[in-house]
Parts: structure tokens; C-alpha cells; sequence
């Protein structure tokens, strides 16, 4: 599809068309992992004078496949973007992108920061509070900051179609999370309770470890029994609609001359 885009934005007349296919164009480059050209191609929208929606996606796509780790022009951009008033609508979005650029920039603090802008600024529940959502959410589980995971998982898995590749990781991992959370509230809050507090660092992370496994080993038997549920209830609807089948009666064609 991308040569023959590139083929049809050359020959475009058209100037929406163009920044359309354009912008087509960048996406296709970022779903192929060809994050150089993407960059490239969102970097050249805003100066194709395209709508207003289409500059800031741009925008907010571009700091998706940053290609450096010093993302100093662009938060500039970024950041004077946000102080417009014009954009009061596009803040989720723009600290959204922030966050992007501070983690290229390996800047954790920063980025969790803006991620947490951008969901205090959201106004809608639609696919951009659910990039934000699993970007925070999946950040926070890498640092096995477990308990502030689980609330970003819980509210993004009723805005994930089944069908979105990002549903199964994202859905697994609220299962991981809702078996850990009991223990870890306890580890957090009620340690006293079972000594953890004289337990040394080493021994304490094992502890977690260990719950960690037996969380996903629980979410792994869990998804296995969902699984089996919907094939046996996807075979027994189709074996009653062939039972339907087999009860209609036919309806063969009667020769009207046929006197017998």
C-alpha cells in the first residue's frame, strides 16, 4: 500500500486529498515500525496548512516515533502549544505527546507527570484517554508499581474492543493485578501484621516475586477457562442453527401439470 500512496500523493491535485493520503502515509510508516519516515512525513503536515485537528494529531503522533533522546525543540513546541487558549481542547493530547518526549529522554518523573495531565484534562472516554490510560498503565507496571497499575487497567478495558491487538496484554494484566491486589495491600498498609517489616529488602522483593508468578499463573488458568467457554458457546450455537437447517421443511416445486 505505501508505494502506491506515495505514487498518488505526488499526482494529488487535490489539496485535502493530499494532506489526507499524507497523513495516511505517516501512519502507515508508524504501524510498519518505520519510525525515521514517520517522523518525517507528520514532521511535514503542519507546514501543508492542513485543518487544525490534522496539525495537532500530527504533532502528537510525532513525538510517538521521536527518533532522538533529546526532545528539547520539540517540548518547546509543545509546551507554547499548551499555553494557547485555542487548544484548551487539545491538552489531553498535548501532555499526552509531553510525556511521550520525557520518556525518550529516559525521564520518568516528568513523563508520569504529563500522563497524569493529560487524564486530568481528558473530557471524553474515547481512544485518546485510552492510549494515555495504557501508556501510564503499562509504565507503571514495568516499574512493578503494581497498585497504581491497576486502576489504569481496570478503566481502560471497557474502552479496548476484543478485536484491538492491545486487548489481550492489557486484559491479562488486570487479571495478574486483581489476584495480586489483596497481598500487596496487605505488604502496603498492614506489613506489621505479618512482620514484613523486618524483613530485609532482598527478601521482601522474593516475597513479591513470588506473588507476582502465582498472580499470572492464576490469570493464565483464568483466561484458558474463558477461552473454553466461548468456543463451547460458539459450537453450540452453531450446532443448533444446523439444527434449524435440518428442521425447515422443503419447499420443492409442484408441476401443476402433473395429475398423479
Amino acid at each position: 500500500a505505501i508505494p502506491y500512496l506515495t505514487v498518488a500523493i505526488r499526482q494529488a491535485s487535490n489539496r485535502k486529498e493530499k494532506q489526507r493520503w499524507t497523513f495516511l502515509l505517516g501512519q502507515l510508516y508508524q504501524v510498519t515500525d518505520q519510525r525515521d519516515k514517520a517522523y518525517k512525513v507528520f514532521s511535514d503536515i503542519p507546514g501543508m496548512n492542513p485543518p487544525y485537528d490534522m496539525d495537532i494529531s500530527a504533532r502528537i503522533l510525532q513525538t510517538e516515533v521521536y527518533p532522538g533522546n533529546n526532545p528539547t525543540k520539540p517540548l518547546k513546541k509543545l509546551k507554547r502549544l499548551s499555553r494557547s487558549r485555542k487548544n484548551k481542547d487539545y491538552l489531553d493530547q498535548i501532555y499526552y505527546a509531553m510525556g511521550n518526549l520525557y520518556l525518550t529522554a529516559n525521564d520518568t518523573t516528568k513523563a508520569l507527570e504529563q500522563f497524569h495531565l493529560s487524564l486530568n484534562k481528558a473530557t471524553k472516554q474515547g481512544p485518546n484517554k485510552l492510549k494515555t490510560l495504557l501508556v501510564l498503565g503499562n509504565l507503571y507496571y514495568s516499574m512493578e508499581a503494581f497498585r497504581d497499575a491497576a486502576p489504569l487497567y481496570a478503566e481502560a478495558l471497557p474502552l479496548l474492543k476484543k478485536t484491538d491487538e492491545r486487548y489481550p496484554e492489557a486484559s491479562f494484566r488486570a487479571m495478574v493485578l486483581k489476584e495480586l491486589e489483596p497481598p500487596l495491600t496487605l505488604i502496603h498498609e498492614t506489613d506489621s501484621l505479618v512482620n514484613l517489616s523486618t524483613w530485609s529488602e532482598e527478601a521482601l522483593n522474593h516475597h513479591i516475586d513470588s506473588l507476582v508468578k502465582d498472580a499470572q499463573k492464576k490469570a493464565r488458568e483464568e483466561r484458558r477457562k474463558q477461552n473454553t467457554q466461548e468456543a463451547l458457546g460458539k459450537n453450540q450455537a452453531l450446532s443448533e442453527d444446523n439444527r434449524n437447517d435440518d428442521k425447515e421443511p422443503s419447499h420443492s416445486t409442484l408441476d401443476p401439470t402433473d395429475k398423479s
